[in-house]
């Protein structure tokens, strides 16, 4: 099989014939979402029918702490530069790394 479609995501752990095909009978988006939930970072890729467009990456009521940025591309898997929204923990994680190599570099 192989991979099949643009969006799947190429860094997936397992063989690419674990890959599930995007729908071939209607129009679809690719989409790469980045997810922090509970101190939980993720990046989630698939593909979003067009229909559900608008609605897929709103917040819902059980999750209503959970924030969501989503990517919607036509191909690549949303592989184009796109950092997602950092919270305040990875930017100071990310400011210590800079600083570490400054002083001991």
């Amino acid at each position: 099989m192989g991979l099949k479609e643009e969006c799947n995501d190429p860094y997936a752990p397992g063989p690419a014939i674990d890959l599930v095909e995007c729908p071939q009978n209607e129009s679809h988006y690719c989409l790469k979402a980045a997810i922090y939930y509970k101190n939980v970072h993720a990046t989630v890729r698939g593909c979003v029918p067009l229909r559900w467009k608008n609605t897929y990456c709103s917040p819902r009521d059980e999750f209503a702490e959970a924030r969501v940025t989503c990517k919607f591309c036509n191909e690549n898997a949303c592989n184009a530069s796109w950092i997602p929204v950092m919270n305040g923990d990875s930017i100071t994680s990310i400011f210590i790394v800079v600083v570490m190599n400054f002083v001991l570099g």
